[in-house]
């Protein structure tokens, strides 16, 4: 049975100013079997497993991410322009991170990275200069994964459109398109009090995108009402995750399969906080 086998690299689509450059046009792709703009809707279903009566090819996408990761209190704090205490609030809006080469006001044409912008309530700024009440915080979400399979080779959405410009035939393709959330993406929860350590971009015109983002991985600190404190982050070391995870399985309507691994979900982060109390915190911030 044939098989395809690439690796990407998925990133933030965007980060603070000084990373903008490296960050703010989405995925550095390292291969073409990756995120494209248009979705094939219908093209795909995921299954719970890896059982199929069809012999179709098998293919597999890998990708990796380049972002901080924190290993101590200090790091975290470090690297942060703005730590808040406070808590999230609504959803405000969903909107594309992956912004147009050209002109990063618009969003891409070509990759979707979903973003979640969130109200927060700060009760206090432990550091950086705020003079707000209220800020919005952009997490990211998940990435569209698209394209097309032609006999054995896989093609990303780009390629895709590359060949369809220049006039070749592709009504023969078997069309792929699925959706992978963020292994680090964690919902939040609007009852906890936590700690935020954030970088902060004043790039866009429109007053929603001018917010604030996780200086890296964790960020997060949840505080409770004893003064106790708990790190969050879905990469902490854990006797309940399963190593490696094992990666999802789509196939096509043709019956192509794609198995597809974020490495990010395999990371670990030791956790070097939660035996701290808030006052702790607070001592090592100032």
């Amino acid at each position: 049975m044939p098989r395809g086998n690439c690796l990407m690299e998925e990133g933030d689509a965007l980060k603070p100013k000084k990373t903008v450059s490296k960050y703010l046009l989405g995925a550095s792709l390292l291969c073409v079997a990756i995120v494209a703009s248009v979705l094939i809707n219908g093209a795909l279903n995921k299954l719970d497993n890896a059982q199929s009566n069809n012999d179709g090819n098998e293919f597999f996408i890998g990708s990796g991410a380049d972002y901080p990761v924190f290993h101590t209190l200090e790091d975290m704090i470090h690297a942060s322009e703005y730590i808040l205490a406070g808590s999230f609030g609504d959803l405000l809006h969903s909107y594309n991170m992956s912004r147009d080469s050209d002109n990063v006001q618009l969003e891409s044409k070509i990759h979707y990275t979903e973003g979640e912008i969130y109200r927060f309530n700060v009760q206090s700024a432990l550091k950086g200069d705020l003079q707000k009440d209220v800020v919005n915080v952009v997490l990211k979400r998940s990435e569209r994964i698209d394209g097309a399979i032609d006999g054995d080779m896989l093609l990303s959405g780009m390629a895709v459109r590359e060949l369809e410009l220049s006039g070749d035939n592709s009504d023969s393709f078997d069309r792929y398109a699925f959706e992978v959330v963020d292994p680090r993406y964690m919902k939040p929860d609007i009852r906890e009090n936590v700690i935020l350590f954030l970088q902060y971009d004043s790039i866009f015109d429109d007053e929603l995108l001018d917010a604030y983002y996780p200086s890296g991985e964790p960020y997060v600190i949840r505080v409770n009402i004893d003064g106790s404190v708990q790190l969050k982050s879905n990469l902490l070391y854990s006797e309940d995750r399963v190593f490696p995870a094992e990666p999802q399985l789509f196939i096509t309507e043709n019956g192509n399969k794609i198995r597809y691994m974020s490495y990010v979900a395999n990371d670990i982060i030791e956790d070097n906080v939660s035996h701290l109390s808030y006052e702790d915190i607070l001592q090592k911030i100032h």
